[in-house]
């Protein structure tokens, strides 16, 4: 499981689910479509591993 979470108000504001052979970088790659330029990501530091893949700066 991973989830994105506002951290002011601690809404839930997307959710991944997955089996235990789906990684969570597979799980959380859908969840970064839910945030905006507007927003501040803060991801363990292996989530950085798709950035990129998918045309992304840091």
């Amino acid at each position: 499981m991973v989830g994105l979470v506002e951290y002011g108000s601690r809404a839930l504001l997307n959710a991944a689910f997955g089996s235990e052979s789906t990684g969570e970088l597979d799980c959380a790659d859908p969840m970064l479509d839910t945030s905006d330029s507007l927003m501040l990501l803060l991801a363990d530091a292996a989530f950085d591993a798709r950035l990129p893949e998918r045309g992304d700066t840091a």
